[in-house]
């Protein structure tokens, strides 16, 4: 009796604890902001810092119609150009938002299944060569647990000084994972699909997926399956392509 007496009382700390660990989150991420539309321009203005940043921009909208929108700051410090809800900024690694909507698109198309291993779509094989016989999924690309490293010192030197520049997805993989002219291909230690790690290379290994699915460049089927019917009139992939008179300038904290 006295087992079960203590066992009891184990379980009902333990459930206090959770209720007070969950009451504790949900106080911590409550919304304390508090904004509407009379007050929100005061309390975004709060946000913006002109030591840290030039400037950015704020749309509220639902299915129907755009509440709101207004830009904060310069997107020229230099000669205070405001910057506004036109103002044009690279996106960097938000691209990989495009990424994904575009894997989900090629599914619904029935171009490709993101539970399938990335050999069913490559013109080469990838295994990670410490788990040679464990797949690599597009999913696991999508999740970033593919173990692909980083590999930061190739991703930096492919950042281009010429932004009008457009590379080819099906070259540097060519290079990268049959030519080996970047050098050693890098993975984890960790099996596919059971660890995080942040992958630049997978993530573009995942867009040429889906140039290879679907027979169109990732630019064009991007164009083609999300921007054009989203009607993103102001989005691109290339400068040459935009409006240079809306570009942002760009400043280093």
């Amino acid at each position: 009796m006295r087992l079960k007496k203590i066992v009891r009382i184990i379980i009902l700390l333990s459930l206090l604890l959770i209720v007070g660990f969950v009451s504790f989150l949900l106080y911590e991420t409550k919304d304390d902001i508090d904004a509407n539309l009379s007050n929100i321009e005061q309390k975004l203005n709060r946000f913006y810092n002109s030591e840290r940043m030039g400037g950015f921009a704020v749309s509220v909208f639902n299915e129907d119609n755009v509440i709101y929108s207004q830009g904060f700051g310069f997107s020229s410090k230099e000669t205070e150009k405001p910057y506004t809800s036109e103002t044009q900024q690279l996106i960097a690694s938000l691209s990989k938002t495009t990424i994904g909507i575009a894997l989900m698109k090629a599914e619904e198309l029935e171009l490709l299944n993101v539970d399938n291993p990335i050999n069913d779509y490559l013109p080469f094989e990838i295994y990670n060569p410490l788990f040679p016989d464990d797949e690599i999924t597009i999913k696991h690309l999508a999740t970033h647990t593919s173990s692909l490293d980083y590999n930061e010192p190739v991703v930096e030197s492919l950042y281009l000084e010429e932004v009008n520049t457009e590379g080819s997805l099906e070259t540097f993989m060519s290079n990268y994972f049959l030519q080996a002219k970047y050098g050693k291909i890098t993975f984890t230690k960790n099996k596919p699909g059971t660890d995080w790690n942040y992958s630049n290379i997978g993530s573009a290994l995942a867009a040429f997926i889906v140039e290879r699915a679907s027979g169109l460049s990732f630019s064009e089927f991007t164009q083609v399956h999300i921007f054009d019917p989203l009607r993103l009139t102001n989005t691109y992939w290339t400068v040459a392509d935009s409006d240079s008179v809306l570009h942002t300038s760009y400043y280093e904290p």
